[in-house]
């Protein structure tokens, strides 16, 4: 999965595939562990943009926004990545609205797919590898945790 743009019919879908292939993905490969990591964060980037259509969740994707651009910054300083574009999508980008139990769903796979994460980029980097890799994953655990946490609301003065 390295779509971009608003063209997939299922993002909530997409992260908990994703989520799911974080699950059971061996820590040594801290390539692989980034690659899949920064496509599910654009996964729930996309999912918080059209859970944000919803008036419940707007502040908390205004939140979250602060720590997946963060996220960005710290997986660009990765070599294992350094031939992609890590280009997230645009606060005002295009996405289609979820409302109610859709919404709610997202949010779900957001939160599921941070709680996966932290601690698999936590063993990724603590793994033998190019300094780079290892920080951008320990400092991404981190961050991991406070998209997390935004989402659950644990985190109201990001930025609303």
């Amino acid at each position: 999965m390295r779509d971009t743009s608003d063209t997939h019919d299922d993002w909530p879908g997409a992260l908990a595939t994703l989520t799911r292939v974080l699950e059971t993905m061996p820590p040594d490969d801290i390539t692989q562990v980034l690659a899949t990591a920064w496509e599910g964060l654009l996964a729930a980037r996309w999912c918080g943009l059209a859970a944000a259509a919803d008036p419940r969740w707007k502040a908390r994707q205004g939140n979250a926004e602060t720590c997946e651009y963060d996220l960005a910054t710290q997986f660009s300083y990765s070599l294992a990545l350094a031939d992609r574009t890590l280009t997230l999508p645009a606060p005002d980008a295009t996405v289609a609205p979820l409302q109610g139990e859709a919404a709610d769903a997202a949010v779900a796979a957001i939160i599921g797919y941070t709680t996966v994460t932290n601690p698999l980029l936590l063993a990724a980097g603590n793994h033998h590898g190019r300094w780079e890799d290892q920080r951008a994953c320990l400092h991404s655990a981190r961050l991991m945790t406070s998209l997390g946490e935004c989402w659950e609301g644990h985190h109201p003065c990001y930025r609303r």
